[in-house]
């Protein structure tokens, strides 16, 4: 019993360092770097980037599935 409370609190402080150390990180980058809005610095090309690779994802999903129904569906016929 006494392994798995330490394992837990040490666990648990670790998680709070990190999260600390997240922050911390946060900060910094907005002082050195210009604020908040260096947070989202890249976001909109990121998300045209995104954008683009979700219509070819989706188109090729469309036409392929259309095709395996007419495809199988033509076997199936093909053995009555």
């Amino acid at each position: 019993n006494r392994v798995i409370t330490n394992a837990v609190k040490t666990a648990t402080d670790a998680n709070f360092v990190g999260e600390w150390n997240i922050l911390k990180n946060l900060y910094d980058i907005c002082k050195r770097e210009g604020g908040v809005k260096s947070l989202f610095r890249g976001n909109v090309a990121a998300s045209y980037l995104w954008m683009g690779y979700s219509v070819v994802q989706f188109s090729v999903y469309g036409y392929s599935t259309e095709y395996l129904t007419w495809y199988f569906s033509s076997k199936t016929d093909a053995k009555k």
